[in-house]
């Protein structure tokens, strides 16, 4: 643990360093270890990755489909009932019967008047069997 302490403060040192060589007028350069430019190309990964297309999802028309119906099997047909187009994608799960397995797991959101529900779809996807549907799930967003 001393030794990750010594090298953050290493790093503090640096900056303060380079912000002293900065008011003298000396370049970046004399410093190998440019903390605040590796700080900053970081920073623009992070964001220019967030900007990125997302492949599709497997199986998310399906589970798009699947909420609605799901839905209204629940509550009915409703004039209020709105499903969110965004498909987000869980960790995938195992198969309990056999660990070799392992099901995608996709989550959808529903809304009727103010009420909020989130559906889980549990999918075997295979070259045999392309979106087969093992299992649904559903709970309101509400307190007691």
């Amino acid at each position: 643990m001393l030794a990750v302490w010594g090298f953050i403060t290493n790093d503090r040192d640096r900056v303060l360093k380079m912000l002293v060589a900065v008011r003298a007028g000396t370049s970046f350069r004399k410093d190998p270890m440019n903390f605040i430019v590796r700080f900053l190309v970081y920073l623009g990964f992070a964001a220019t990755s967030s900007f990125c297309i997302a492949a599709d999802i497997p199986c998310s028309p399906r589970a798009l489909d699947r909420a609605k119906e799901l839905l209204t099997f629940h509550f009915g047909p409703d004039e209020r009932m709105t499903i969110d187009k965004t498909v987000k994608q869980l960790p995938s799960m195992r198969n309990p019967e056999d660990p070799a397995q392992s099901f995608k797991v996709l989550e959808v959101w529903g809304h009727i008047y103010k009420g909020r529900y989130r559906m889980r779809f549990i999918y075997f996807n295979s070259a045999a069997t392309s979106c087969l549907l093992m299992g649904e799930e559903i709970l309101e967003f509400a307190r007691p």
